[in-house]
């Protein structure tokens, strides 16, 4: 949890998040809702070179097309008038 400070590895990460979220759009049709660093588990294999990531916490995932919950609007909505 959290970013990896290493540039190989941070790339890596990064390549794999969206190779993971692009998995979750469109193969289970379901929007995460709250991507941050604290819900995103990563191992990196020295001897592979390779990164695993996995999504955590899926309170506020939603089917892709359907609406979002209330509340997060009105926060994504308080969050952009600061």
């Amino acid at each position: 949890i959290g970013l990896p400070e290493d540039e190989l590895i941070h790339s890596a990460y990064l390549e794999e998040l969206r190779r993971v979220l692009k998995v979750l759009h469109q193969h289970a049709l379901l929007v995460h809702g709250d991507c941050c660093p604290c819900n995103i588990s990563w191992k990196w294999d020295s001897k592979s070179n390779r990164i695993s990531v996995k999504l955590l916490d899926f309170d506020t995932a939603v089917e892709v097309g359907e609406e979002l919950p209330t509340a997060l609007v009105d926060l994504k909505t308080s969050i952009g008038k600061e």
